[in-house]
Formats: C-alpha cells, structure tokens, sequence
C-alpha cells in the first residue's frame, strides 16, 4: 500500500465525524472504505475499541519464550497492524485503485494503540464543543446529561493523551472551525494529510449535504444519515445554547480543564454555588475513585491470569 487509510477518529459520538468524513472522501485521491452505507450511517471501523485482545495476545507471546523482548512486541503489533491496514484497504469489492480509503470511529477508546499499529499513519482527532454532543447526543440515544458530559470528557482525555505522547501522528480538528470555514480550513489540512489541496472542489464544500443532524432529523426516531439539504436555519454551531445554564455549568465543573485543553472554555468562568459546585465536584471525585478502582483490579486479575498461563505452559521434569 503506498499511502496508508485516513483514520477519522471522534470524541464521541455526535461530534462531526460524518461531515468530515464526506468532506474528504469528496478528494480525487480518496475513496470510501466501504461505499455502502446504512440506516445508521457510513461504515465505521472499531478498530481500536478492540485493540485490546491484540495487545493482551502480543504480551502472551512475547512472555511464551525468553528469547522474545521489547522489539518482538514492537514487530508482532507492527505485523498486525498491516493486517488491519490491508482489511481496511480491500474491504471494498473490487477497489483497486490507488486512491486512500477514508475510514472512521466515533470513539477514541484505546488510543494509545494507534501508533504500536500504524506507526506510519496519521490519526485525524475530531472535536466538538461539548455542550453541542451533550444535547445531540441526548435528542438521537437518549441518556442522562452525566452519561454524555462523561463520555465526552474520557474522550478528551484519550485525544489530549494521544496528542503529548505522540504529536507527530495526529492532526487534531475542530468542528466549529470547519464548519465555518469549510474550504480555508481543508486547504490547510489536505497537506497534513498527504493530500494536494490544488486537486479539491472546494466549491463544493459549502454546499455538502448533511448527514445526521440531531437539527433536521427533528426527534431520535427521526434522526437520520441520508444525505438532507441543510435550510436556513441550520446551524450546528448554536446546538449548545439549548441547555440551560445550570446543566452548562454542570459541564464546566466535570469537564473543564478538559474544555480549556481544546480552546472550549470561556473566557471568564464563574461557577455555581458552593453547594452545588462541592455536589458536582464531589460526584466527579467519586466517579474517578470508582473507575480508577476497577481498572487496577483488573490489571491484577490480568497479571494473575497471565502467571497462571506461564506456569501451566512451563516444563516439566519426568517422574
């Protein structure tokens, strides 16, 4: 393969993905990874969500045999990770051209991986304000506003995470600046991503039919990811200022430095009351006391099941 697959890579569902998506598979030298779509919207590829049975199964065989170190793992991860690029090229019937396949996941989930499998390919990070996923992402699957305020924040903290450790291979996007400016902020990024921005429509851009909207598809049995001509009204950018200020303020109490990292916050942040800001805190405390909990008991039924695995496969002596 000449040019590894774009990989798209949201903050969570309801983030902007679909119209970056289309934006891109729109250049001559790029193609859908799957052109069929669905109900439910362009095929999505989860393949870092699972990533982790390829990590634990790289660590079980470089701890089979002494002679395996750091570069086996390094290799192994490699090995598979042109397995995956090969499924994500040839996943179209009869694609064989030379143009990129343009892939995507809504969740940043097990980021950290991206690099260890495709280390010469680069992770298209998308944002989005997080009051607008909160309210989008209530009207289309329902949910609590802690339930999205928390899937947003885990998100950030994937992308911030992915963004220090390795700089290099990612290119962070922002909905709302792509949005407002669809053409200037693509003829930027086509050459971060190998692309030639003098071979893009650009006029076309502006004109892109929505897939998706929480806006146009009205209620989420009606939310939809057939292509809808966006009318006057349409703008994505005021879905946030649905919420009320109380649940606005929730979100910056459980998500600020988070917000500040993407350039979210506002300028002047004046919180709620104190009961309320040591309630929200507190449950945020909480929360991260829990998960924090069952992620190293977890690591340590993992250790425990790998010595286990070690010991069973261990040579015995003759009787």
């Amino acid at each position: 393969m000449a040019s590894p697959p774009i990989f798209i890579i949201g903050i969570s569902q309801r983030c902007g993905t679909h119209y970056l998506y289309d934006l891109l598979v729109r250049h001559p030298d790029c193609r859908p990874a799957l052109t069929q779509t669905s109900p439910w919207g362009s095929w999505e590829d989860h393949i870092l969500h699972f990533s982790d049975e390829l990590s634990r199964y790289a660590d079980e065989l470089v701890a089979s045999n002494s002679l395996n170190d750091a570069r086996t793992r390094e290799l192994l991860m490699r090995s598979l990770g042109d397995g995956l690029l090969s499924f994500v090229d040839n996943l179209e019937p009869g694609a064989s051209d030379a143009r990129r396949p343009v892939s995507k996941s809504p969740l940043p989930e097990n980021l950290d991986r991206f690099s260890e499998l495709f280390p010469e390919a680069v992770a298209v990070l998308m944002v989005r304000e997080p009051s607008a996923v909160v309210v989008s992402g209530m009207r289309t699957f329902g949910g609590s506003i802690d339930h999205w305020i928390r899937i947003w924040r885990d998100g950030a903290r994937w992308i911030t995470q992915f963004l220090q450790e390795h700089p290099s291979s990612a290119v962070l996007v922002r909905f709302e600046d792509l949005f407002e400016d669809p053409a200037g902020y693509l003829s930027a990024l086509l050459p971060k991503l190998g692309l030639s921005s003098d071979r893009y429509d650009f006029s076309e851009a502006r004109r892109l039919p929505v897939r998706g909207s929480s806006q146009l598809g009205g209620t989420p049995t009606g939310v939809q990811w057939l292509p809808v001509a966006p009318n006057e009204t349409f703008n994505p950018l005021n879905r946030g200022k649905e919420l009320s200020d109380v649940d606005r303020q929730r979100i910056r109490w459980r998500a600020l430095p988070e917000m500040t990292t993407f350039g979210y916050a506002p300028d002047e942040f004046t919180g709620p009351g104190t009961f309320r800001a040591i309630y929200f805190q507190s449950q945020s405390t909480a929360t991260r006391v829990i998960r924090g909990a069952r992620l190293a008991l977890r690591d340590l039924r993992d250790a425990q099941t790998r010595r286990l695995r070690r010991r069973r496969r261990r040579p015995r002596p003759l009787p």
